[in-house]
């Protein structure tokens, strides 16, 4: 206890406990180490090594190494690079790259080793999956829906898209209406051979 001159007691003057600059005597126990960091964004990539490989053959010998991206929101970027001396082609670099998401799946075959936009990619895929949206809600009668596109290509900016339909209506009880079955049929098999292009800045 403080008493002054006068016999008085006083309490410590201060900022009242709690408040920055003043100390909990229940405060944690634990160490500053235990601190769990803040999340990633949504949009954050994780990068992953894949294993490497490489072989000597008769024709000549190749190796592969690549690497793997993925997202918080399932978009998988899948990068293989493949390097070789051919016996009859000569030295040769390649990189194939894999996009994947739960609906829209693109492969590109791409000469040398082009950089990869990770963010561009997503982007693609993701105007791919809201056009597979808008057409679905467009789907003629007796039209199956579009359960997914595979893309394909050597340039991200110009693929070739082929949609795949799942199960369609089940065929009209009435005869009459079979030719119109039939044909949303033949249309779902024309679109899925032939596909459509796909091109993107």
């Amino acid at each position: 206890m403080v008493l002054d001159a006068n016999g008085r007691s006083h309490r410590p003057q201060g900022l009242p406990a709690g408040v920055a600059g003043t100390f909990d005597g229940g405060g944690r126990t634990a160490s500053a180490d235990d601190l769990t960091p803040p999340p990633a964004p949504a949009d954050a990539w994780h990068v992953e090594p894949l294993k490497t490989a490489g072989a000597v053959g008769p024709y000549g010998a190749a190796s592969s190494t690549g690497f793997r991206l993925t997202r918080a929101d399932g978009t998988t970027i899948t990068v293989r690079d493949a390097a070789g001396d051919d016996s009859d082609a000569g030295f040769y670099e390649t990189r194939h790259v894999s996009v994947g998401t739960p609906t829209v799946s693109i492969r590109l075959d791409m000469d040398g080793r082009p950089d990869v936009d990770a963010d561009r990619l997503a982007r693609i895929a993701a105007d791919l999956e809201a056009y597979r949206i808008r057409a679905n809600r467009e789907t003629p009668r007796y039209g199956a829906p579009i359960e997914r596109f595979e893309a394909a290509g050597a340039d991200p900016g110009r693929l070739t898209v082929r949609p795949v339909h799942g199960t369609p209506p089940a065929r009209p009880a009435a005869p009459w209406k079979w030719a119109d079955w039939n044909r949303a049929r033949e249309a779902e098999r024309r679109a899925a051979a032939d596909g459509f292009e796909y091109a993107h800045d």
